[in-house]
């Protein structure tokens, strides 16, 4: 059964205003007292998203407010946290399984019911936009090629009163213009949106939402200046590593300076560090290789079954006790991270551990392997949006992007969580 809307006249006092009261009249609740707390946790800036909330529950219209910070400056638990009080619909998505997961959403492919299976609608778009060349045209041709995404494509199973979109800047603008242009057909909609114009740009296209100005849409903008990851100490470079994205070559002169800059890996930097951070999928795979050579225990190969024959040569290698993550079944989301204990051959499933219980694992239905990868080393797109506490070493790959190499140095929260760098360009 749907929650009745109701209202309630909230006095707060919060941080900003230490000596006076707020009213956020308008704001339609399931918990006044639990928003009162939570609001108190919220730093000034934090606390103008919400009063931006309020003045839209006071005239509610399709309205769009752009959320953008640099990492840990709490965009992610601002509005997650303050939308959970909230008595209306609210639909959370990200651009991919793991960033999903963090807000307890969805995939914009799930939400929005997309293919983007090979030949399909949105995947020939996509191969489309990536030949296009860059000229004044550039957007426009991209809004125009993508038009069947709005006509045919895009379906959402829910009417939400609130979109919240996070990460915003890893989906190309012209997907999001027409996921803009969807709920904005139907009754008043709020879509907030979080990102950071710095960090990874979107696949097979350079524009996000932070590059392009729509002419029919209006975007408020609200911009998060606090530091709730890093050490004060790292703090500082990172804010020097912004500074230099438009001078790349300084950038990586200072990269090179004041990082731990090694020329490869050993046996013992890899016994020493929790994970490594890379840009290429096959760096990856050797890397994992490495890994696994390194664990104690005989390999386990977990071949690929199809029409009952098994497909020689195509197999997953593990150990017990190996990492691994999660890439394609319905008992976890996608990009969970695991450990492998072992093999069952009576029910022909892998049983891992998920934080501290046991899960079984079944092939997939689709293709015959089991939905594992070993995971000690990952590429640096999946860790956007994500804290890393470990200790980790990044091989760059020799990329010159630096929207790449500011995500990849702004994972950890110091200094000493970085081993080594290398292959910087």
């Amino acid at each position: 059964m749907e929650n009745q809307f109701y209202s309630n006249n909230v006095v707060i006092n919060t941080t900003a205003e230490k000596n006076s009261t707020r009213k956020f009249e308008s704001i339609e609740l399931t918990d006044a007292i639990g928003f009162n707390k939570h609001i108190n946790t919220l730093s000034n800036s934090q606390n103008i998203f919400v009063d931006m909330l309020n003045e839209w529950f006071k005239e509610k219209k399709n309205t769009i407010i752009l959320i953008s910070g640099s990492p840990g400056s709490g965009k992610t638990y601002t509005v997650i946290e303050t939308v959970e009080y909230l008595n209306v619909k609210v639909l959370k998505m990200a651009p991919t399984c793991r960033l999903a997961k963090n807000i307890n959403g969805y995939t914009v492919h799930k939400a929005m019911k997309l293919n983007w299976l090979p030949n399909s609608v949105l995947q020939n778009i996509i191969d489309k936009i990536a030949k296009l060349e860059m000229n004044d045209d550039y957007i426009q041709t991209c809004l125009e090629i993508s038009k069947p995404i709005f006509e045919t494509e895009l379906c959402c199973s829910c009417t939400p009163n609130i979109v919240v979109i996070d990460e915003i800047g890893m989906i190309p603008f012209w997907l999001i213009y027409h996921i803009i242009a969807y709920f904005f057909k139907t009754s008043p909609v709020l879509i907030i949106a979080l990102g950071d114009k710095d960090q990874l740009r979107p696949v097979n296209c350079d524009y996000n939402i932070f590059n392009v100005t729509f002419s029919d849409i209006d975007i408020k903008q609200l911009s998060l200046k606090e530091n709730k990851r890093f050490t004060n100490e790292y703090f500082v470079i990172i804010n020097t590593l912004k500074k230099l994205m438009s001078n790349p070559e300084e950038m990586f002169k200072y990269i090179e300076l004041t990082y731990p800059m090694i020329k490869y890996i050993t046996e013992s930097l890899i016994k020493d560090c929790s994970k490594i951070l890379v840009y290429k999928n096959k760096t990856a795979q050797q890397y994992n290789n490495n890994y696994l050579d390194l664990l104690n225990g005989p390999d386990i190969y977990l071949p690929q079954i199809y029409n009952n024959q098994i497909v020689e040569n195509n197999y997953i290698r593990v150990k017990n006790n190996c990492d691994v993550i999660v890439t394609e079944t319905n008992e976890l989301p996608n990009g969970s991270s695991l450990k492998f204990l072992y093999y069952n051959n009576v029910s022909d499933e892998i049983v891992c551990k998920y934080y501290t219980k046991e899960v079984n694992l079944s092939r997939s239905k689709r293709n015959g392997m089991f939905p594992i990868a070993v995971a000690f080393a990952t590429t640096i797109h999946k860790y956007q949006g994500d804290t890393i506490n470990e200790k980790i070493i990044i091989d760059f790959d020799h990329s010159d992007n630096v929207h790449l190499i500011y995500t990849a140095l702004s994972r950890v929260r110091s200094m000493n969580q970085i081993i080594g760098i290398l292959n910087i360009k």
